[in-house]
């Protein structure tokens, strides 16, 4: 009788290897599903950054103008007076790189993605304050504007 009940307990204990394999699949299944949009979602959230810090570089660099009667000639101007944060002031902020030129009556900044999962437009700005896109290459002052 004892042989009996080890027997029947052996059976019934515990997840068989279809069943784990099953679940396995089905993890694998919802993964393939979600990781695309999560991938796409990250580089949404990193163009909103990088247009939201061209906004700000517009601002303030107006901002710069009127206190020192010049524009900025680099990011690390602007951070030095704080008017932009270190990471931006350093040119390296959610996945996208800035660089800001600037002379006395002029300037230009171009933020571009560092790496193609971090996104796909190029932007870029000048003292008009109009953002300016383009998908796969650098933005320029010719290309289209944000809507």
């Amino acid at each position: 009788m004892k042989g009996t009940y080890m027997q029947r307990m052996q059976k019934t204990e515990g997840f068989t290897l279809i069943e784990l394999m099953i679940v396995v699949a089905i993890i694998s299944i919802i993964a393939a599903i979600a990781i695309p949009s999560l991938l796409n979602a990250k580089k949404s959230g990193n163009e909103a950054s990088a247009q939201a810090s061209l906004r700000t570089v517009s601002t303030v660099s107006e901002q710069h103008r009127n206190r020192f009667n010049a524009y900025p000639a680099t990011l690390a101007a602007l951070a030095t007076n704080d008017y932009v944060d270190s990471s931006l002031g350093a040119g390296v902020k959610s996945g996208y790189t800035f660089v800001l030129a600037g002379t006395a009556t002029t300037w230009t900044c171009t933020a571009n993605p560092t790496t193609t999962s971090d996104g796909d437009r190029y932007f870029f700005v000048d003292e008009s304050g109009v953002i300016r896109w383009a998908s796969g290459v650098a933005a320029t002052v010719a290309s289209d504007p944000i809507q």
